[in-house]
């Protein structure tokens, strides 16, 4: 190779390189840009924690920060968006959203702004409710957000209906009417559960994916909790 390509090939190496270290720097500015925003919208929300206990904490939005953050992307704070929200975000508290949370939150879903949040989570519901396996680990992940404490295994009846029916209003009209019909059963006098542990939890979406509606393929002696047995006798006599 002669001098004139060899000073050819470095031109375009040199440019390469140059054109690399462009966009390394292009890149990192774009995500300081993000953090940047990310950091703001946190810091919107937190203003709403003013003046309560919760203000102290600077690195976590308490409840009336949580519930303007709610406010502020357009969702109910005790609806299906919130609940995917905060499983997306990974919250282990109800009420309390912590700002590694909130940012890993905003990572997954590509969103630099609140508006992008609203866009995100609108987005992310929709995929959740499509996917098989996504709404398992959402219905999952309700049973355990749901739980005064994370050493407690069961969830108090009441609190168990409500976010039955919250996370089952993402599936068909079917299942939540099936839904609604069993959360009655819960809360007649038919039921003497006070309480929901997680086998029973688990089983009632088993429950609505095996068992047919009008309950004709269902067996007394099949794996289903003792809980279902008497779900499907009070359904049997039309109460």
């Amino acid at each position: 190779m002669g001098l004139l390509g060899r000073m050819r090939r470095k031109r375009q190496a040199t440019k390469a390189a140059n054109a690399a270290a462009a966009k390394e720097v292009e890149a990192a500015l774009a995500a300081r840009k993000a953090r940047e925003a990310r950091d703001a919208a946190f810091a919107r929300a937190k203003a709403s924690d003013a003046g309560t206990p919760a203000e102290a904490v600077m690195d976590e939005l308490g409840p009336g920060a949580v519930e303007a953050l709610c406010e502020a992307i357009g969702i109910a704070p005790a609806s299906a968006d919130a609940l995917v929200m905060c499983h997306t975000m990974g919250v282990a508290r109800m009420g309390y959203i912590s700002k590694t949370e909130f940012e890993a939150g905003m990572v997954s879903l590509a969103a630099s702004s609140l508006d992008d949040l609203a866009v995100a989570i609108s987005r992310r519901k929709a995929q959740l409710a499509a996917s098989t396996s996504g709404f398992a680990a959402l219905y999952e992940y309700a049973f355990a957000f749901a739980k005064e404490e994370p050493r407690k295994k069961i969830v108090d009846l009441a609190s168990a209906c409500a976010m039955l029916e919250l996370v089952m209003s993402m599936r068909s009209e079917s299942d939540r009417k099936r839904t609604d019909a069993f959360v009655a059963f819960l809360t007649s006098d038919s039921c003497t559960a006070r309480a929901l542990n997680h086998d029973q939890w688990s089983s009632w979406l088993d429950f609505i994916d095996e068992i047919a509606p009008d309950l004709s393929n269902w067996e007394d002696d099949g794996p289903y909790p003792v809980l279902f047995s008497e779900y499907v006798a009070h359904a049997s006599r039309g109460e």
